[in-house]
């Protein structure tokens, strides 16, 4: 067995083994560090004898590493050797263990950030099939402005409007509610799926009209998460079908003749009423939408270059901008009434105006019978529950469609149908010029707005005939 020795000066403390390597043929002759450490003073008292150190301090296991390292150097030697060869291959025994150790370390470390990667992955996995967290994220952006309009029109990059995003409250609540009863993930959405969805919206006493709306709704939604790449089903927005509603399978929708509308205008009312009735009046004059006619001030009054006093408005849904004629002098007049500068309303305030100018409308009816006419419709879904709860009962005609009195189908948005109709019954005006004032960009739906009964259509035709005969 070969000598040890330790290469240091001083009287006492841990000191190294070293030993040295020395050949004639080929010559060589370095010392390899065996990183033993032995006290000074016991190895100088043991006459540094590897053998005596380790009797008289008990230290058995420096001997037999020691007599490891020999045999592994007397291995090393018969290859091809450097000194670093030869001291890597004593350090591989002296720190085996700790080597070892560490490499154990190591690989748990690599485990533990492996497992937490994967825990990761599934739980991105997870929320991005999880279509109520993105659509309630998705929300949240649209409320604090981080999530903008999306395309290629004139509104991309804006905010979304606070009624915009009023529909899309709606559709979380919706697809809340089918979650419970039927769990689902992006990735679930196919043919099956749609037609499943659309059974339960009528199910759950959605016209069809208004499905066919959420269905629409839906398709965005799964549109704008595969572009934020939250799942990979192309073909989804494909199994949604809408479609085309019946005349009969929507609610009754109105407009108000002259007549009823000059009676409306000369009522004598107070407070709260005569404010819903001339802002309500001002979306007849001006054809637009409860969320533009509220917001109608003296900043929207201009004069062309011409000298014609018109009204300019961006439209809030489409951010259209429109530019209104003064076709009628109920709007200035009203307008001056409240020195072209409405009160402040609250942000719910079409929810008033639907409440109460059905009930200015129903004591118009005492003196305007028009107004109490009765026409089949649809019940609303509220109306139904309340209807199965003895709360209320509607009269049915012969095919036992629901009654309702005109002045119960009076909304808010009676006023905009209100405008395009007569816009329309005046026979001024071609379509491009109507859709200019309303701000339709589609003629077909354009014309949805034109609330003529079957009645008052063949009156028109007739009195375009006169006198003359067809054939």
């Amino acid at each position: 067995m070969r000598k040890f020795f330790i290469k240091t000066t001083q009287s006492g403390g841990e000191a190294p083994l070293y030993t040295r390597i020395r050949k004639k043929s080929p010559y060589v002759d370095f010392w390899i560090n065996t990183h033993i450490s032995v006290n000074v003073t016991a190895w100088r008292k043991a006459y540094e004898d590897l053998q005596l150190y380790a009797k008289t301090t008990r230290c058995k296991d420096v001997e037999h590493l020691a007599q490891d390292i020999d045999r592994a150097i007397d291995d090393a030697l018969t290859r091809d050797f450097t000194r670093e060869s030869v001291q890597e291959v004593v350090d591989d025994i002296v720190f085996r263990e700790e080597r070892e150790l560490r490499r154990q370390r190591e690989e748990e470390a690599l485990r533990q950030l492996q497992e937490e990667q994967e825990a990761a992955r599934i739980a991105k996995a997870k929320a991005d099939a999880d279509v109520r967290a993105y659509l309630a994220n998705l929300i949240r952006g649209m409320k604090d402005g981080s999530a903008r309009i999306e395309g290629r029109g004139r509104n991309q990059g804006e905010r979304y409007t606070p009624n915009t995003i009023k529909m899309w409250n709606t559709l979380a609540g919706i697809i809340e509610r089918f979650y419970q009863v039927r769990p689902f993930t992006w990735e679930d959405i196919d043919k099956r799926f749609a037609v499943r969805f659309r059974v339960w919206l009528e199910k759950e006493g959605y016209m069809k009209k208004s499905a066919n709306k959420y269905m629409s709704q839906f398709v965005a939604l799964i549109n704008r998460a595969l572009r934020d790449g939250k799942h990979g089903n192309r073909e989804a927005v494909n199994f949604f079908a809408r479609p085309a509603v019946e005349e009969d399978e929507k609610a009754t929708e109105i407009y108000l003749t002259a007549d009823e509308l000059n009676a409306l205008y000369q009522m004598p009312l107070k407070g709260e009423k005569a404010l819903v009735r001339d802002i309500f009046i001002v979306g007849c004059c001006t054809c637009q939408r409860v969320s533009d006619y509220t917001r109608i001030g003296k900043e929207n009054f201009v004069t062309t270059a011409r000298g014609t006093r018109v009204v300019k408005i961006r439209q809030q849904k489409t951010r259209n901008f429109v530019t209104i004629p003064i076709l009628d002098d109920k709007l200035t007049s009203i307008m001056e009434r409240y020195d072209y500068r409405l009160p402040k309303l609250p942000t719910n305030f079409d929810v008033v105006l639907n409440r109460y100018i059905k009930e200015i409308c129903k004591e118009l009816s005492e003196t305007v019978p028009s107004l109490a006419e009765e026409l089949p419709t649809i019940l609303t879904m509220k109306e139904r529950e309340m209807e199965k709860r003895g709360e209320a009962c509607w009269p049915r005609d012969e095919y036992n469609r629901p009654l309702k009195h005109r002045y119960e189908l009076v909304t808010s948005h009676t006023a905009r149908r209100t405008g395009i109709t007569h816009l329309y019954l005046s026979g001024k005006f071609d379509v491009f010029q109507m859709m200019h004032v309303s701000g339709h960009k589609e003629a077909k739906t354009f014309r949805d707005y034109i609330k003529l009964s079957g009645d008052e259509m063949a009156e028109e035709i007739a009195e375009k005939m006169g006198s003359n005969n067809l054939f």
